[in-house]
């Protein structure tokens, strides 16, 4: 920032380097430098700087004093002149929900096709802090960054499995859900003998319903 400002953190504490503030801050002016300090009282006297990395939280206001060093006079009494701010850091953290994809196996293929963005919403559903997705077959593949699922809609998978979702926000702040797959019950289908009497005009053949034979128990 350069003025007083947010700065985006995806945990809550967090470890956080200062000294990644100070381009923004300085905005090109030259023969100026920043420091930072935890209390309002140490940017003032110029005491327990913080510097490298630290932990910072976001319940805390950090403050950053603003110098001036004249190259042409290091004894100008305008060098010992300081501008002050403040620094807050949100929690960008995000929380993604698990789901789960059934479908029919059928002719016992032992595969089926999944249409993986169908659970998008339930996963994670938050309009204020947008993200993107990525979809993979293994948890070392989302590590990696490596064999991503391009054709979420349509992944042809056997079950049961699970495919691991990487979620993006825009400041950088990701988490990882996980999508189970399976298929439906198998229905159990036996065979039918159905009698009827023929007819007699035509007695090689008779009238069947075929509704009424029963090849399942299954209600649906």
């Amino acid at each position: 920032p350069n003025a007083d400002g947010d700065v985006v953190v995806c945990s809550n504490p967090a470890t956080f380097d200062f000294s990644t503030l100070s381009t923004q801050i300085i905005n090109g002016n030259p023969n100026f430098s920043v420091a930072y300090y935890e209390t309002a009282n140490d940017a003032l006297t110029g005491t327990n700087p913080l510097v490298g990395l630290v932990s910072v939280n976001s319940a805390t206001v950090y403050h950053y004093a603003i110098s001036y060093t004249d190259p042409a006079n290091p004894n100008n009494p305008i060098n010992s002149c300081k501008n002050f701010g403040e620094i807050n850091f949100v929690d960008g953290a995000i929380t993604v929900n698990n789901a789960e994809i059934s479908m029919c196996n059928n002719n016992n293929a032992g595969t089926a096709v999944f249409d993986l963005t169908s659970v998008a919403t339930p996963m994670y559903d938050d309009p204020a802090v947008p993200v993107t997705r990525k979809y993979y077959p293994t948890i070392a593949d989302l590590t990696n960054g490596t064999n991503e699922i391009t054709a979420p809609y349509a992944y042809t998978s056997g079950a049961p499995g699970i495919v691991y979702v990487l979620f993006t926000t825009q400041q950088g702040c990701t988490a990882v859900g996980e999508i189970a797959l399976n298929f439906f019950p198998a229905v159990v289908t036996e065979e039918a003998v159905m009698d009827r009497c023929f007819i007699p005009a035509n007695p090689v053949t008779a009238l069947f319903n075929l509704d009424q034979a029963q090849i399942t128990n299954d209600p649906g």
